[in-house]
């Protein structure tokens, strides 16, 4: 059985944060490259799991993590150097012990708005689902999702 966590008022649970491509991220094609992508789609995650107070040492305590079982990304649109970038993600939906995260990828260029301010100003140029599942730190083997971790990527911090 499945969790929605999108019934409620999605921009509470949701987290963005907000970068420039750096020329180490340009490839040959002059574009950022796709791996960078799935980079910045992970980093949004754990930043997402920091300021919901769930760090790398939090995890060791409860003996248990997320890893990544599966990225799907959709590439809509290229990412040039010089593009101001948002990424935003939120936990879409949980089972007893996977979540699927959902992130958005979108981009302004430097020297519109300011990063962050109107939302109608970046363009949308990826989408990424993530299935993450719970493990045993020990095991390796997944576990159920303690109640109390969901219900944290589900408030404001």
């Amino acid at each position: 059985m499945s969790t929605t966590l999108e019934g409620h008022d999605e921009r509470r649970y949701r987290h963005s944060i907000h970068l420039l491509p750096s020329p180490g991220d340009i490839d040959h094609l002059g574009h950022v490259s796709n791996l960078v992508y799935l980079r910045w789609v992970l980093k949004a995650a754990l930043s997402h799991s920091e300021i919901v107070g769930l760090s790398e040492a939090a995890y060791r305590e409860m003996g248990a993590t997320f890893i990544v079982r599966r990225h799907q990304l959709d590439y809509l649109r290229p990412v040039l150097a010089g593009d101001k970038v948002r990424i935003t993600t939120w936990v879409k939906s949980a089972t007893a012990a996977a979540s699927t995260r959902a992130t958005t990828i979108e981009i302004t260029k430097v020297g519109s708005v300011s990063m962050g301010s109107c939302d109608n100003e970046f363009t949308l140029v990826g989408t990424a689902e993530t299935l993450w599942v719970w493990v045993d730190l020990v095991s390796g083997r997944p576990r159920r999702i303690p109640a109390g971790v969901l219900e944290l990527f589900c408030q404001q911090p």
